[in-house]
């Protein structure tokens, strides 16, 4: 069959169209505000380019063009100099870096302690829980400490470094689409997808760097059985993703199965924890206590937690087993569900470690993906962001539902607008999510 370079000039003018649709859409970021009547907005946005996407997927069929990085690279820089819209996490970021800049371990002390007083700034009181120690491991700190000292207590220079690793992880799911043998177009379903757009380059979330590292890690165990590549690498990669946020410790067991050297990895793996860790270890005990507030009382979006939550209390208070305040409060607080979910998640990953050293055989990315989403499905708080931790390995295995998924939690937003209907968008959010889980994966399947 013959070039056809009509068809051809036609899907480039397809291509141009919607990129500067896409792009003048994204501008639309700069005169958005972050206050509740930008809910609609933010969802109306996102469906659009999210459509504009779709279009872009479709028409794709050679290779991919450099012209779709010039894209991203453009969007997200438009997006960096727009308000974040409904967070303020990077006021933590900030002072964080100033405290560490100013020798403090931000571990030690409580933004709000009043013996940071000579450090104060103007944005000190915009911190969220100021009462709480910083739940941000060392290599987030020397990220924020390093923006401090290039960008000075600059906001849009967090978000530079952000876009700087979102890109990053751009390039490696393209590399390893291509060791699979994957037509590199489902980049574009990761590079130009609204959720990163939003999170990282607009809200400016440290989950880039850490997203960043832990696709670097996955990407290099899974090159080292078809390159001479060094899982030792993977290894460190995969600490400092942990020592971004701790969420990646969730996936040591599926490197060690995948790995050809588990113990050696894992020596490299707790040595980078220790040695990183050092300077602030210090702070003893409080090296840590910022999570805990975090783990016992946090609800956020929270998608079959609110179901198990739901039933386990309508039992107990059933069961009526005490008159204790401390049973109510039990009750009250969630502990029966966070039990739970808990118990479910270990017996997840427990299943999933033994059948991989039965089998022998493990896709690292079938892992990630299986293991994150598991665990955030399953969880109390589901922040939109948090979707980005799965949206590579959702890519790297066309898995379309964890694909759009991302995209539905923009629902989560409606806290900001209207509190009184959150648990409606929350059933539209996830009844869609789960209609098209199933439609993926038991009906299409079964009717071809």
């Amino acid at each position: 069959m013959g070039f056809d370079r009509e068809r051809c000039f036609r899907v480039k003018n397809i291509h141009a169209l919607v990129g500067v649709l896409f792009l003048s859409f994204t501008g639309l970021y700069l005169g958005i505000k972050s206050e509740p009547s930008s809910f609609a907005a933010i969802v109306c946005l996102f469906f659009t380019q999210s459509f504009l996407l779709f279009l872009f997927f479709k028409t794709s069929k050679k290779t991919l063009s450099y012209n779709f990085w010039i894209i991203a690279i453009i969007a997200n820089i438009i997006v960096a100099f727009s308000e974040p819209i409904f967070e303020d996490d990077y006021w933590r970021y900030l002072w964080d870096g100033k405290m560490i800049a100013a020798g403090v371990n931000p571990y030690v002390y409580a933004p709000d302690d009043k013996a940071l007083d000579s450090l104060h700034t103007e944005y000190r009181e915009k911190i969220n829980y100021l009462h709480i120690k910083t739940i941000y491991p060392p290599v987030a700190q020397y990220v924020f400490f390093i923006n401090v000292k290039i960008f000075g207590e600059s906001l849009l220079g967090l978000k530079f470094i952000f876009i700087f690793f979102h890109l990053l992880t751009g390039l490696i799911v393209y590399k390893w689409l291509l060791l699979r043998g994957m037509h590199p177009k489902w980049l574009l379903l990761y590079l130009l997808h609204p959720m990163p757009l939003k999170e990282i380059a607009n809200s400016a979330h440290v989950d880039s760097v850490m997203v960043f590292f832990l696709v670097l890690a996955a990407y290099l165990i899974d090159a080292g059985f078809k390159k001479k590549v060094s899982e030792l690498a993977a290894w460190f990669a995969l600490a400092l993703s942990a020592l971004t946020k701790v969420i990646p410790l969730i996936l040591v067991p599926s490197f060690f199965i995948k790995s050809k050297k588990p113990i050696q990895g894992l020596f490299v793996f707790t040595v980078t924890l220790v040695l990183l860790s050092a300077p602030f270890l210090s702070a003893g005990k409080d090296f840590v206590s910022g999570l805990v507030p975090f783990s016992k009382y946090w609800v956020t979006n929270e998608s079959l937690f609110y179901p198990i939550s739901y039933f386990a209390n309508k039992l107990l208070l059933a069961l009526n087993l005490s008159q204790s305040p401390e049973y109510f409060s039990f009750i009250d607080k969630e502990y029966p569900a966070r039990l739970i979910v808990a118990f479910i998640f270990i017996t997840i990953v427990a299943y999933r470690f033994f059948l991989g050293l039965r089998t022998k055989s493990v896709d690292i990315a079938h892992e990630c993906l299986w293991v994150i989403a598991s665990l955030l499905l399953l969880a109390p708080t589901f922040n939109p962001w948090y979707s980005l931790w799965f949206l590579p390995f959702a890519v790297i295995k066309k898995n379309i539902p964890f694909i759009i998924l991302p995209g539905l939690t923009v629902f989560s937003y409606a806290w900001y607008w209207d509190k009184s209907l959150i648990l409606r968008f929350q059933l539209l959010e996830y009844g869609l999510f789960f209609a098209i889980l199933f439609y993926f994966n038991f009906w299409k399947t079964k009717r071809t």
